[in-house]
């Protein structure tokens, strides 16, 4: 905890970032830094930095708002309640097959704002444990040529949101499992590799099948009752993960929460 006094400090005292971050945020900085001072500090500051190239993406955020909640409904993240035995957080995508609703810039500001809202809470909240990083699933499912179309209309930021995940933020992607793939998908990552990083693309495994198979990856414990796992049901376990960031609903529309002041 020494160094995370240490960095308290440090944000006050260079007077450009914003005022009373939260010690959650800046503890899941050190976790993801293995508790260097100096590379959490860098990978704070790049972290507004950028910010800042992507107003699109990261203003005018009210998570009740409707375009939010549609884009929360048409493409659903949820992070899972338990941590994996090695200490990490499992994140589930699922997209509506019916492309009508799907608006890609919007699915991309909802997703960051969960982000966000995790960034601020502890991922197993009983024990106060920050994750050690973090297992995506992506369950693509009725994922058409029109839900590429309309997502390729936003090539520019969907390349800064890879950009954005891949540099700078607070934690660490450990695997990535991709289920149903398909041509479509398969067609968006070739437009996507060149701004992927080696070491992450090695981490993605694509699966023609479905994700009834994903206790063959990880253990049932830690997934839903649906999927052949313990759990709750995926979308009771979705409903109480949504009830939770609408919790910081004011934290994330205080755009000084990210603002450098220099």
């Amino acid at each position: 905890m020494e160094n995370l006094e240490k960095f308290k400090e440090w944000t006050i005292k260079t007077k450009k970032f914003p005022r009373d971050m939260n010690e959650i945020l800046l503890e899941r900085y050190l976790k993801t830094c293995e508790d260097d001072l100096v590379k959490a500090q860098n990978l704070l500051e790049h972290n507004l930095m950028l910010r800042k190239e992507g107003p699109q993406l990261f203003t005018n955020r009210d998570i009740m708002s409707e375009e939010i909640q549609t884009a929360m409904s048409v493409t659903k993240l949820t992070a899972f309640p338990k941590l994996t035995s090695e200490n990490y957080r499992i994140f589930m995508t699922r997209i509506d097959p019916d492309p009508t609703h799907f608006d890609y810039l919007q699915s991309i500001r909802s997703a960051l704002m969960l982000y966000d809202a995790c960034d601020v809470m502890y991922d197993d909240e009983e024990n106060k444990t920050i994750a050690s990083g973090y297992i995506f699933i992506v369950d693509a499912k009725g994922m058409s040529f029109q839900h590429s179309m309309k997502a390729m209309k936003h090539f520019s930021t969907a390349r800064l949101y890879t950009r954005y995940v891949q540099e700078a933020v607070p934690f660490v992607i450990k695997k990535m499992h991709v289920f149903n793939s398909s041509w479509v998908l398969d067609r968006m990552f070739k437009l996507f590799r060149p701004f992927i990083k080696k070491e992450i693309y090695e981490m993605i495994n694509f699966h023609t099948e479905g994700p009834h198979l994903m206790t063959n990856y990880l253990p049932k414990e830690f997934l839903p009752s649906d999927y052949g796992g313990d759990l709750q049901p995926i979308d009771e376990i979705h409903k109480d993960f949504i009830k939770k960031i609408e919790g910081k609903r004011e934290y994330l529309m205080n755009d000084d929460n990210w603002k450098l002041l220099q």
